[in-house]
């Protein structure tokens, strides 16, 4: 029995359901593959669920009329139910945004500003030649509380080489002074998982995590420019029958600089990230046809392909190599109200993503997919402020800083092309059907809540050294969508 259902007033045709090869396959009649992406696009939420199983698929025209169903390739006996099922879910993809988004996010820990407490040089004038005084006059009632004699309260707070220093009264100077070299290192990580799931894809959740090592050098009162070599880690994990996984390192680096003010900085970071790992999926039809005799194999309509079903190993898997580039600008307008540091700040970063095209082996045929190359870009902002309280400790220069960012996260949808791929093998008009996935990322925002500690010691004519520790909340505007989280730590010197 076939079933009929239409797409913006386009008749598609379906061959047997029972007997449906993958989540659905849409017969196209004329147009390339690319006119195949834009004749589906958006609506491919309106196919009827009983068609879909969890995923939608879409077979495109390859430019000779409509491709066979795979269903009519594969079609060992006495396959039904769940047989017919496994066979069908075997040729299931993995979500294609949770690779791309998973790097996106990690490219937004690569950017950070520290405080340290500033001094002021001090130049005491010298004592006048005394002269004769005039009698003394009574001394002044005191309260018994003060213990500082009157006239001598402290100018300074110490002297080194003849030079008298005391720390500034300027909050916002403890974030905007720069003095020659500067090497750091950090830590990071944290979580994303999919936009709102439904029948189309499948939920995902990934973390990720790396470290930074870098050199800065302030070329000025005003400018600082660096590089920086970074390691990445990403762990993927998602609901689906074939429970595919991609669990890359990533290894890059890029270029950090910094201009500022005491009451305005710009900060821009530029790098690119190479991800390599292998990509895996279960086959659930692996197994399942060790019944089939040989003569049953000949009498089916493809022999070559129903025989290799005996054969086919538990899962597949190929080499995924992902390269992101990432560009990111944040300016900020520090202020002081009292002995709190506020701080307004936009941040703006676009990631740009380049996923190269890959074949599945290992011995899964039929069942290997080959995928093509794709290109995606992520734009993200985020505005909203921070707070921080500078205390200075007993120990010469050092500064203990509790601070809190509170903001609003933007992750803008780019219209993000559809994954592309192939089946292994031709059909019986010698043809290859080319399948399309589309991106199911929106726009989405979240509410950002982090708080961190920096403890810092300013250091006169020697080594200075940062230390801080962040950790917070990404709590999204999509109720079915869970609390992500992110984290970082790391020591910075100044020499």
């Amino acid at each position: 029995m076939s079933k009929t259902f239409s797409l913006q007033s386009k008749r598609v045709i379906t061959g047997p359901i029972a007997l449906a090869p993958v989540v659905a396959a849409a017969l196209l009649n004329a147009g390339t593959a690319e006119a195949a992406t834009q004749r589906f696009g958006e609506d491919l939420r309106q196919v009827d669920a009983s068609v879909l199983d969890g995923q939608l698929i879409a077979q495109a025209s390859n430019g000779e009329g409509p491709p066979p169903t795979v269903t009519e390739e594969l079609d060992p006996p006495d396959c039904v139910g769940p047989c017919r099922t496994r066979l069908r879910r075997s040729f299931l993809p993995p979500n294609p945004d949770k690779g791309v988004q998973s790097v996106s996010f990690y490219n937004l820990m690569l950017m950070e500003r520290l405080p340290l407490l500033t001094y002021d040089v001090i130049t005491l004038d010298p004592e006048p030649t005394p002269e004769p005084q005039p009698a003394p006059k009574p001394k002044p009632v005191r309260g018994l509380w003060k213990t500082t004699p009157v006239g001598s309260e402290k100018l300074y707070d110490f002297e080194q080489d003849g030079t008298f220093y005391k720390a500034s009264d300027s909050l916002t100077s403890y974030y905007a002074k720069r003095e020659g070299l500067r090497t750091w290192v950090s830590g990071f990580g944290g979580s994303t998982s999919a936009f709102k799931t439904n029948r189309f894809h499948r939920n995902f959740s990934t973390t990720y995590g790396g470290g930074v090592v870098g050199l800065d050098y302030a070329f000025s009162e005003n400018f600082q420019l660096g590089g920086y070599a970074n390691y990445g880690k990403i762990n993927t994990s998602e609901n689906s029958p074939v429970d595919p996984s991609w669990d890359p390192d990533g290894w890059g680096g890029g270029v950090n600089a910094v201009y500022w003010t005491d009451n305005f900085y710009v900060q821009g970071v530029l790098g690119r990230t190479n991800w390599s790992g292998e990509q895996r999926r279960n086959i659930p039809a692996s197994g399942q046809f060790g019944y089939l005799t040989n003569a049953q194999i000949d009498a089916t309509n493809r022999p070559d392909l129903v025989r290799a079903l005996k054969t086919t190993r538990a899962s597949t898997s190929g080499q995924k190599n992902l390269n992101s580039t990432v560009a990111s600008v944040r300016m900020g307008l520090p202020m002081q109200f009292g002995k709190v540091y506020f701080e307004p700040r936009l941040t703006g970063s676009l990631s740009h993503n380049q996923e190269e095209g890959f074949t599945e082996g290992n011995g899964a045929f039929p069942f290997n997919l080959r995928y093509a190359d794709r290109t995606t870009n992520y734009w993200f902002t985020d505005l909203g402020f921070k707070l921080a309280l500078p205390i200075r400790t007993k120990q010469r220069g050092g500064l203990i800083t509790p601070n809190l960012l509170v903001s609003w996260l933007g992750n803008w949808s780019q219209g993000n092309d559809a994954q592309r791929y192939y089946v292994p093998f031709s059909t019986s008009r010698r043809a290859r059907g080319t399948y399309f996935l589309r991106s199911g990322a929106r726009s989405e925002h979240a509410l950002v809540l982090e708080g961190g500690l920096d403890y810092t010691v300013k250091n006169i004519n020697a080594t200075s050294f940062m230390l801080y520790a962040r950790g917070g909340a990404l709590m999204w505007d999509e109720p079915s969508k869970p609390v992500d989280w992110r984290a970082s730590g790391g020591l910075k010197l100044q020499f």
